[in-house]
């Protein structure tokens, strides 16, 4: 990687130049990471055994840049592919080699398609914190032709696999841990399912991580291997074999089970180091298992009530706003967002504040004393027929809302809640539910759990590619153009063989979405959007019920059902 330097005899003049050139150089010095080699020296590793790692930059946006990185395992096996472990760098942009900022170790789901594991490190890495996740042995191309089914060709081979895994994870910190813009002190880990399984095994091993953010994480390997239904493969390799190479897998398996390394995880939690994220209705990772490692650790858990393993993705904006914050703990308070500092109106950055403001109206709060607010006409084009209609939308704080329109199949409707839930129907009759009112009850507990997950999961997509708009490139093209009046176009195009679509997002100059023209699978149309405000001061009045001489008390609970009644059926339109 170096390369031996001649030096000349410089004038007094030139050297003056040199040294105030290398000074200006030194001081502002901003992390700058090259395709190449880099050594590990054996001091820096954890085995005492120095490594080379490689590389390769893939892409840069406005907040980060991305590499991928071959690094040898410690261990060698059998298999030469296995040998050599894969993964992706996101390094954030404009950081100073002052080895003062944070970084985390991603450890990828039992299915390793890395899909999560790219959200989590760009959602870091846009907000100052560098990030890796590699992909485990016998995953991608590490398994060969025969993949995953290697680990489990015999009980030894199974064993080694998680000890190997294990000694991966801490390379990897060796090679984060190295870079110039990082502390040593501030390396933590984090994952999901599998992920926060071996996020809170590896804190027992590596005494260098710092912090452990665990995503439907628990303990007890042996429970979960043998009872969940995605690991039936694995029991039934492990039925097989003859009692004593299975108590020998059991034995390994609570060597490296998060409950063994009690010690380590009290450490971090008494330093509120420690987190656990879990659903309440798991059925992979079980909430007695997750209850478990709590206990061992000494910490609460963050429980996501009516959720389980799959439907997890409804609370995917939750989970990344706490796992930043978590991580952003260790930066320091000078750090600020390339993308604050340049403001370039590029397409990403474009498409990002749009589904940003999408999942603000759909699902965040304003501010105190804000509103939200959307008011649109719609026009589409079916196979049969055409849907026109119009929507405003408001959003208060405090559960307050309205949404009045007309919906094809509906006609008019407003409803709202304000002190009350209230529905306006026929004839100026306006319903009001004062009567056995209770103070926090909402229609969703009355519409159809089904529904309200797939509404819940699409919400949770939305998050997703809002906090890493960079994911939706896998999907489709997105390119901008500039408009006569300053504003501009987005134009979103489907990459995939059996998906022809396009989305024509149009923006006024202040960056406002005012016109969507879709053409998707044989539906085409425009929606026109004549507000978006997001936090602007709010208008108290607009969630009262509407004057009218034919307004009706009513219980509230009735109020509800008719109110779940029309939002049923409007999911069930667009289902």
């Amino acid at each position: 990687m170096f390369q031996p330097v001649r030096v000349h005899l410089l004038s007094p003049r030139l050297l003056r130049k040199s040294v105030l050139l290398m000074f200006f150089i030194a001081v502002g010095a901003r992390a700058q990471l090259l395709s190449g080699d880099y050594q590990i020296p054996t001091e820096q590793s954890f085995d005492g055994k120095g490594f080379s790692y490689s590389l390769k930059h893939l892409e840069s946006c406005d907040t980060h840049s991305t590499f991928a990185i071959t690094f040898p395992s410690p261990i060698t096996t059998a298999v030469a592919s296995n040998n050599s472990v894969p993964g992706e760098l996101y390094v954030p942009k404009g950081l100073p080699n002052t080895r003062q900022y944070p970084a985390a170790v991603v450890i990828h789901i039992l299915h390793g398609n890395f899909e999560l594991e790219r959200a989590i490190c760009q959602t870091l890495a846009s907000k100052g914190i560098t990030a890796m996740f590699f992909k485990l042995p016998y995953y991608g191309e590490r398994g060969g032709q025969n993949g995953r089914r290697e680990m489990t060709s015999d009980p030894q081979r199974f064993i080694d696999t998680l000890t190997q895994a294990t000694a991966d994870t801490r390379r990897s910190v060796d090679i984060i841990s190295s870079l110039p813009f990082i502390s040593p002190k501030k390396v933590g880990v984090t994952g999901g399912s599998l992920g926060a399984i071996m996020s809170a095994s590896i804190c027992g091993f590596e005494p260098r991580i710092n912090r452990a953010f665990l995503i439907l994480g628990g303990g007890n390997l042996q429970k979960i291997i043998m009872n969940a239904h995605e690991t039936r493969h694995l029991k039934a390799f492990i039925d097989r074999l003859p009692e004593a190479e299975r108590e020998a897998v059991f034995a390994k398996l609570r060597e490296i089970d998060p409950l063994a390394q009690g010690p380590s995880l009290q450490r971090l939690s008494r330093q509120g180091k420690f987190k656990m994220i879990c659903a309440a209705e798991d059925e992979v990772v079980f909430p007695d298992c997750s209850r478990e490692l709590a206990a061992v650790a000494g910490c609460d858990i963050t429980w996501l009530p009516g959720l389980g393993h799959y439907t997890v993705a409804a609370a995917m904006p939750q989970i990344m706003d706490e796992l930043v914050r978590f991580f952003s703990a260790d930066r320091p308070a000078s750090w600020r967002s390339p993308a604050e500092i340049t403001a370039q109106n590029n397409a990403m950055r474009l498409t990002g504040s749009f589904l940003q403001g999408a999942l603000s109206l759909l699902n965040s709060s304003p501010m105190p004393g804000s509103m939200h607010r959307c008011q649109l006409d719609f026009s589409i084009n079916l196979p049969t027929n055409t849907l026109k209609g119009s929507i405003d939308y408001c959003r208060g704080s405090g559960g307050r809302y309205r949404i009045a329109g007309t919906i094809p199949q509906l006609g008019d409707a407003r409803i709202g809640q304000g002190e009350y839930p209230w529905l306006a129907g026929a004839n100026n009759s306006v319903f009001v539910g004062t009567i056995d009112a209770q103070a926090g009850r909402g229609c969703t507990q009355y519409i159809t759990p089904r529904l309200m997950i797939q509404w819940q999961v699409g919400v949770g997509a939305l998050a997703g590619a809002a906090m890493a708009p960079d994911l939706l490139k896998q999907f489709c093209t997105i390119s901008n153009s500039s408009a006569p009046d300053g504003g501009a176009s987005l134009i979103m195009s489907s990459t995939h063989d059996q998906v022809q679509a396009e989305v024509t997002l149009g923006f006024a100059p202040d960056e406002t979405p005012r016109e969507m023209i879709f053409n998707a699978m044989g539906y085409s149309g425009t929606i026109t959007i004549n507000e978006w405000l997001i936090n602007t001061p709010e208008q108290a009045e607009i969630f009262a019920p509407p004057a009218s001489d034919n307004t009706k008390n009513v219980r509230q609970e009735d109020v509800l059902r008719m109110i779940a009644a029309l939002m049923e059926r409007l999911l069930e339109e667009t289902e």
